[in-house]
Protein backbone atom coordinates (compact mmCIF):
# COMPACT_ATOMS: atom_id res chain seq x y z
CA UNK A 1 0.00 0.00 0.00
CA UNK A 2 1.08 3.46 -0.71
CA UNK A 3 1.39 6.51 1.48
CA UNK A 4 -1.88 7.91 0.17
CA UNK A 5 -3.77 4.76 1.05
CA UNK A 6 -2.24 4.70 4.53
CA UNK A 7 -3.16 8.35 5.07
CA UNK A 8 -6.74 7.75 3.87
CA UNK A 9 -7.07 4.74 6.17
CA UNK A 10 -5.73 6.71 9.14
CA UNK A 11 -8.01 9.65 8.30
CA UNK A 12 -11.03 7.32 8.11
CA UNK A 13 -10.10 5.89 11.53
CA UNK A 14 -9.86 9.41 12.99
CA UNK A 15 -13.24 10.38 11.52
CA UNK A 16 -14.83 7.27 13.03
CA UNK A 17 -13.18 7.96 16.40
CA UNK A 18 -14.36 11.59 16.43
CA UNK A 19 -17.87 10.53 15.38
CA UNK A 20 -17.98 8.02 18.24
CA UNK A 21 -16.64 10.62 20.68
CA UNK A 22 -19.24 13.13 19.50
CA UNK A 23 -22.02 10.55 19.98
CA UNK A 24 -20.79 9.79 23.52
CA UNK A 25 -20.59 13.50 24.29
CA UNK A 26 -24.15 14.12 23.06
CA UNK A 27 -25.46 11.12 24.99
CA UNK A 28 -23.74 12.33 28.22
CA UNK A 29 -24.98 15.86 27.62
CA UNK A 30 -28.56 14.68 27.16
CA UNK A 31 -28.48 12.60 30.34
CA UNK A 32 -26.91 15.52 32.28
CA UNK A 33 -29.56 17.92 31.03
CA UNK A 34 -32.34 15.44 31.89
CA UNK A 35 -30.89 15.07 35.39
CA UNK A 36 -30.68 18.87 35.84
CA UNK A 37 -34.25 19.31 34.66
CA UNK A 38 -35.46 16.67 37.11
CA UNK A 39 -33.52 18.35 39.94
CA UNK A 40 -34.95 21.75 39.00
CA UNK A 41 -38.45 20.30 38.92
CA UNK A 42 -38.02 18.78 42.37
CA UNK A 43 -36.55 22.02 43.76
CA UNK A 44 -39.41 24.03 42.26
CA UNK A 45 -41.94 21.68 43.87
CA UNK A 46 -40.24 21.96 47.25
CA UNK A 47 -40.13 25.76 46.97
CA UNK A 48 -43.82 25.84 46.03
CA UNK A 49 -44.70 23.72 49.07
CA UNK A 50 -42.62 25.94 51.35
CA UNK A 51 -44.17 29.09 49.89
CA UNK A 52 -47.67 27.68 50.20
CA UNK A 53 -47.01 26.85 53.85
CA UNK A 54 -45.48 30.27 54.56
CA UNK A 55 -48.40 32.05 52.89
CA UNK A 56 -50.86 29.98 54.90
CA UNK A 57 -49.08 30.90 58.12
CA UNK A 58 -48.99 34.56 57.10
CA UNK A 59 -52.70 34.59 56.28
CA UNK A 60 -53.53 32.92 59.59
CA UNK A 61 -51.39 35.44 61.51
CA UNK A 62 -52.95 38.31 59.58
CA UNK A 63 -56.46 37.05 60.29
CA UNK A 64 -55.62 36.73 63.99
CA UNK A 65 -54.12 40.24 64.09
CA UNK A 66 -57.11 41.76 62.33
CA UNK A 67 -59.53 39.96 64.67
CA UNK A 68 -57.58 41.29 67.65
CA UNK A 69 -57.61 44.83 66.27
CA UNK A 70 -61.35 44.60 65.59
CA UNK A 71 -61.99 43.40 69.15
CA UNK A 72 -59.92 46.29 70.56
CA UNK A 73 -61.73 48.78 68.35
CA UNK A 74 -65.10 47.38 69.38
CA UNK A 75 -64.15 47.67 73.06
CA UNK A 76 -62.96 51.26 72.52
CA UNK A 77 -66.17 52.11 70.68
CA UNK A 78 -68.29 50.59 73.45
CA UNK A 79 -66.31 52.57 76.03
CA UNK A 80 -66.82 55.81 74.09
CA UNK A 81 -70.51 55.02 73.76
CA UNK A 82 -70.80 54.54 77.53
CA UNK A 83 -69.00 57.85 78.14
CA UNK A 84 -71.21 59.80 75.73
CA UNK A 85 -74.55 58.18 76.37
CA UNK A 86 -74.19 56.59 79.79
CA UNK A 87 -74.57 52.95 80.63
CA UNK A 88 -78.24 52.78 79.58
CA UNK A 89 -78.72 54.38 76.20
CA UNK A 90 -82.16 54.39 74.52
CA UNK A 91 -82.62 51.58 72.04
CA UNK A 92 -82.61 52.57 68.41
CA UNK A 93 -85.58 50.31 67.63
CA UNK A 94 -87.89 52.16 70.04
CA UNK A 95 -86.77 55.52 68.71
CA UNK A 96 -87.35 54.33 65.16
CA UNK A 97 -90.84 53.01 66.01
CA UNK A 98 -91.83 56.30 67.64
CA UNK A 99 -90.64 58.26 64.61
CA UNK A 100 -92.43 55.87 62.30
CA UNK A 101 -95.72 56.15 64.19
CA UNK A 102 -95.44 59.96 64.28
CA UNK A 103 -95.01 59.94 60.52
CA UNK A 104 -98.21 57.94 60.05
CA UNK A 105 -100.24 60.35 62.19
CA UNK A 106 -99.06 63.33 60.19
CA UNK A 107 -99.94 61.75 56.83
CA UNK A 108 -103.27 60.27 57.81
Amino acid sequence: MGALTDDMTRLRGEVDAWRSARGDFIHNLQSSVASLRADFSNARGEMADALRSALGDFAQDLQSSVASLRAEFSADLAGAHRVWFGSTAPRAEKTFQKTKSKGKKGKG
